[in-house]
């Protein structure tokens, strides 16, 4: 269970299990991007694709940390690349 992000232009996919998507909203928090639009729930809720432009750069800029908290068996050694730029190209994505 946790959250999946699902791209509006049906390419790409991300999956965070709860506490991984609570150190996701409070890293892109951390680096200035608004998450009014992040759900708390998976219920189909949209984050824009401006939203997630900023996310993705906050990911690059920050690629250092990012890789810190996310590299491991999962998403594998450097996930900000690979997770900056699905937000990047995904044209929103729909919460789920």
């Amino acid at each position: 269970m946790g959250m999946d992000l699902i791209a509006k232009n049906g390419t790409d996919s991300l999956h965070f299990n709860w506490s991984g998507w609570r150190a996701v909203c409070e890293f892109v928090e951390k680096a200035g991007v608004d998450v009014s639009e992040f759900a708390g729930m998976n219920d189909g809720d949209l984050i824009s694709k401006e939203t997630c432009v900023e996310v993705a750069k906050a990911i690059l800029t920050n690629s250092t940390k990012y890789n810190e908290m996310f590299a491991g068996d999962y998403y594998g050694p450097n996930p900000a690349s690979e997770h900056s730029e699905i937000w990047k190209r995904s044209e929103g994505f729909e919460q789920f």
